[in-house]
């Protein structure tokens, strides 16, 4: 079969992992499509498709992978892609972002500007985020909300206890203080996959912590809220989509990589810099880069200051501090 036949053939495009990942391909996808009008591709996504619902182009092009048929239907005649950003040399030699790797693996075009990502809320789930909103504020009696996300998807929960050792979550203990510390000024939405009693750990003010809320609700919820604080995981990709403010705070991985510092709507607080060691996620297991990170995220008194001063500031339209730590002594 010759080369030009097998280019002929359309494509299928598979998207996995997290709900970031998800986010972060919309761009690269866009572009597929505006570059190559004659390709009729679809989209598989492994990890859902909750983040393409309200797109107008490409919504109908994604199917779930379990979608019945599928293969026999709309696979088995087109050229299958995987693209993997983490496998770019622009991302694993920080030189790109996760959307820019993305784009390079689909569309081979280089290192080039993209536009935003867009989620698209329908009434339903901006009403659901601005009730439990408006409910904070009834409760906590507080004139401004946020939505705290402290752990990330390799977090682990068991018998009470939480632990992250690839260093992108917040450590539990600060965690709780920080909370503790906002909760007095702010209304406060933790955003996890697993609640926490906060009065247990002297928390005094009432801090929401819905559960059973799925993404786009949780995305309705950032968009009513008046801030956002996180570390590197969904939740500031969602942000970034919906043009909200947020803070970041950063530790074992890359600014350039996993998060927006062009957006000036994003203060990026970077614990790792001059102290990580880049770990090749998806491409090999490296137990040193593993090992050097553990703990990357603990934060002492002034650390935790320096977070809230963020928070403080982007609530009350102050200029975002942007600190880079090289030590946390």
């Amino acid at each position: 079969m010759s080369t030009e036949e097998v280019k002929k053939r359309n494509s299928a495009i598979f998207i996995n992992g997290g709900a970031g990942r998800v986010i972060a391909s919309i761009p690269a996808l866009e572009k597929f499509q505006e570059e190559n009008p004659d390709d009729d591709f679809v989209i598989v996504c492994e990890g859902g498709t909750d983040f393409f619902k309200g797109h107008q182009s490409l919504y109908a092009r994604v199917y779930d992978h379990w979608h019945k048929g599928l293969f026999q239907d709309k696979l088995k005649e087109r050229n299958l892609i995987t693209p993997e950003p983490y496998r770019v040399w622009e991302y694993y030699n920080q030189m790109c972002s996760i959307a820019q790797a993305y784009d390079i693996a689909i569309n081979n075009k280089g290192l080039r500007k993209l536009q935003k990502p867009r989620i698209r809320l329908n009434k339903e789930e901006m009403i659901f985020g601005k009730k439990l909103v408006d409910e904070v504020k009834e409760k906590t009696k507080k004139d401004k909300v946020l939505v705290f996300q402290p752990y990330g998807r390799t977090v682990h929960h068991e018998n009470g206890m939480i632990s992250d050792y690839s260093g992108r979550s917040f450590e539990a203990e600060n965690a709780v203080s920080i909370v503790k510390k906002l909760s007095k000024k702010f209304g406060v939405i933790h955003m996890a996959e697993f609640g926490i009693d906060f009065q247990k750990h002297e928390v005094k003010d009432p801090v929401a912590s819905p559960m059973g809320a799925d993404l786009r609700h949780w995305c309705g919820i950032i968009a009513n809220a008046d801030y956002f604080l996180g570390c590197d995981s969904s939740g500031q990709h969602m942000v970034h989509a919906l043009d909200k403010k947020c803070t970041v705070v950063i530790g074992s991985t890359f600014p350039i990589n996993v998060s927006y510092p062009d957006d000036e709507n994003i203060d990026i607080l970077d614990m790792g810099l001059g102290a990580r060691t880049y770990s090749p996620i998806r491409v090999t297991t490296d137990e040193y880069a593993d090992r050097t990170n553990d703990g990357i995220m603990a934060m002492n008194d002034k650390v935790e200051a320096i977070i809230v001063e963020s928070v403080t500031n982007g609530l009350t339209g102050k200029p975002r501090i942007g600190h880079k730590y090289k030590d946390k002594d």
